[in-house]
């Protein structure tokens, strides 16, 4: 067998290990660190969705003095392929918005592209009766 494809041969077998070392490596988290100010509240939200049957994140930026005043709300939605919840207030400024008023939810979609995968039987029966 000539170099070459000694060589070529080498690094075809090598790939796939090192794919398979790479999927399965536990997707590293980033540090938490919201750009906040004086003048906004953070709340982190977790619960159980019944209808997702998962666990739900959502971040929620708020003016810290409007407690039970009705504000217009914007959901902002983060990128696919390994983006969080927490993006739009640990990488931009984001929190600017909500001292001009506004409520900033921000959900967590993982990677699901905020669509389901398959939507549940009843739900499916709800929209047939409706």
């Amino acid at each position: 067998m000539t170099y070459c494809l000694r060589l070529l041969l080498m690094v075809l077998l090598t790939i796939p290990l090192a794919v398979t070392a790479t999927c399965n490596r536990k997707r590293e988290v980033a540090p938490d660190r919201p750009s906040l100010t004086p003048n906004v509240g953070m709340h982190d939200v977790h619960f159980h969705s019944t209808a997702l049957n998962r666990e739900i994140s959502y971040r929620v930026l708020m003016p810290a003095k409007a407690p039970g005043a009705k504000l217009p709300v914007v959901y902002l939605l983060h990128g696919g392929g390994g983006g969080s919840f927490r993006d739009w207030s640990n990488y931009s400024d984001v929190a600017h918005f909500a001292e001009l008023g506004l409520v900033l939810v921000m959900p967590e979609a993982d990677k699901s592209y905020y669509k389901l995968r398959r939507a549940p039987a009843r739900l499916l029966r709800r929209l047939r009766c409706a």
